[in-house]
């Protein structure tokens, strides 16, 4: 009786194979575990992007116009008097930058300022009901914040992922509950005519690092206009800095005067050369270029794989 109660236990012996038996069967299902989660999680990224891209396609129906990414007073006021052309000057003085070449704001605010919803009141848009901004002050005094209960939404923003980032009362939407924001570029400002040679669209983030507007993988020779250098020439950009919550490049960094197309081939900006953005010869893409390829999981409404990564030259 006593020798078949001991032997109904296990002995260590038995005990350490079973749980190297879990260990090998751990070691087999969990990559494909995570495989599989990961894949999940980059397909949640691309549909987010899909939503937002049909969120400004819903803009454009709405209002005859895309919205600007806030790189220019001179588009974003003209913007906002077509479409809305009772605003109030007082409305506009809220949102004027301080001078001509001062953007109103980054590309991840626009992104959320236009998609988030206006006031029904035609010539308060901004401050009406329901608009982007409050007063937290007095009539006499007024002191402008952001709205949280906007109304007319194109998008359903996920309320703890948007992030004052700059403390200007301008929210930006991020990928995770951090500073990893959605851009949003503008076609109309995809480079900026100045007085000598062009300002290149750029967004930097302290953490999820810059960005710019893809190029297409056949730019075409000047004198053209430049933005058909760029994907969707006449239209807009958006991207989301993928799982890793990174862009992947320095705004000074050996990146930083390099632009991409969607192949991931670098070029050189050269203003006195025709084409002005010439291939470059030393580096050829950016896989690997910045460490742990952390540009290969970006994901953008320009191109069509789930990531960046899928779609570029190896």
């Amino acid at each position: 009786m006593h020798s078949e109660r001991a032997r109904s236990a296990f002995t260590l012996v038995e005990l350490l194979v079973v749980i190297a038996i879990i260990g090998v069967i751990a070691g087999i299902t969990l990559p494909a575990i995570f495989a599989a989660r990961r894949s999940f999680d980059q397909a949640r990224l691309k549909m987010e992007v899909q939503s937002l891209d049909d969120a400004v396609k819903k803009y454009f129906s709405q209002n005859g116009d895309y919205p600007p990414d806030g790189s220019s007073w001179l588009i974003f006021e003209r913007h906002l008097r077509k479409v809305f052309p009772e605003i109030l000057s007082s409305e506009l003085a809220i949102i004027a930058p301080s001078g001509p070449n001062v953007p109103v704001m980054d590309r991840a605010e626009s992104l959320v300022f236009f998609l988030g919803g206006f006031s029904s009141n035609k010539q308060k848009p901004l401050t009406g009901k329901g608009g982007p901004f409050i007063n937290a002050g007095t009539v006499m005094a007024p002191s402008w914040v952001m709205n949280p209960n906007r109304e007319n939404s194109l998008f359903d923003f996920v309320p703890n992922r948007m992030l004052d980032q700059n403390s200007n009362q301008l929210p930006t939407y991020n990928v995770t509950g951090e500073s990893s924001p959605y851009t949003y570029f503008d076609s109309r400002t995809y480079v900026i005519p100045r007085t000598v040679g062009a300002e290149l669209n750029l967004f930097i983030d302290s953490v999820a690092g810059a960005v710019r507007p893809l190029l297409s993988t056949t730019p075409v020779a000047m004198p053209a206009p430049q933005s058909v250098n760029y994907e969707n020439a006449k239209t807009y950009q958006i991207h989301s800095p993928g799982l890793d919550g990174i862009y992947g490049f320095n705004g000074d960094g050996p990146t930083a005067g390099l632009l991409f197309n969607v192949r991931g081939q670098g070029f050189n900006v050269n203003l006195t050369a025709s084409p002005q953005y010439q291939p470059n010869t030393t580096v050829l893409g950016f896989r690997g270029l910045e460490p742990r390829n952390r540009a290969v999981d970006n994901v953008a409404n320009c191109v069509d794989t789930p990531t960046l990564g899928q779609n570029i030259l190896n």
